[in-house]
């Protein structure tokens, strides 16, 4: 199992403040938001390593109701998640949970991922949440 950081999950209520910001300490790349509809949720990718294409994914809630909103109710705005690639996803979920970790979403399609980073591809991206302690994890496979 061989993990790589993909991107830091930060959850708020208004990600153009937060471009503003990103934008204002030299780091222009964000992508336009993208919304995915099963988690309820806008994201944006700002590149702050391009060498090694680590984001920060900006996350705005599109509904009262989404895990996001829930989030900000209870942490206020803030990390979120830490997402990792890994080239076997449903391998990689298997040894994590044999080792005590919780599995909260098995793995599924990511094409918000693949929307938001203009990646074509033939197979969509595949997303999986854990929960280790109080650290959300997210896995990534990317589509090829």
């Amino acid at each position: 199992m061989k993990l790589r950081l993909n991107h830091i999950g930060f959850a708020t209520e208004d990600m153009s403040e937060y471009i503003k910001l990103f934008g204002a300490m030299g780091f222009h790349d964000a992508t336009d938001p993208v919304e995915s509809l099963p988690q309820k949720v806008s994201a944006s990718f700002v590149n702050l390593f391009p060498a090694s294409e680590v984001h920060v994914e900006l996350l705005e809630s599109r509904d009262p109701n989404s895990p996001i909103s829930n989030f900000l109710r209870k942490r206020g705005e803030g990390l979120h998640h830490l997402c990792f690639e890994t080239d076997d996803i449903q391998e990689t979920v298997d040894a994590l949970v044999a080792k005590g970790i919780r599995l909260l979403v098995p793995p599924e399609p990511a094409e918000a991922y693949d929307l938001n980073l203009k990646r074509q591809c033939k197979a969509a991206t595949k997303g999986a949440f854990l929960m280790a302690g109080k650290l959300l994890i997210e896995l990534f496979e990317k589509g090829r």
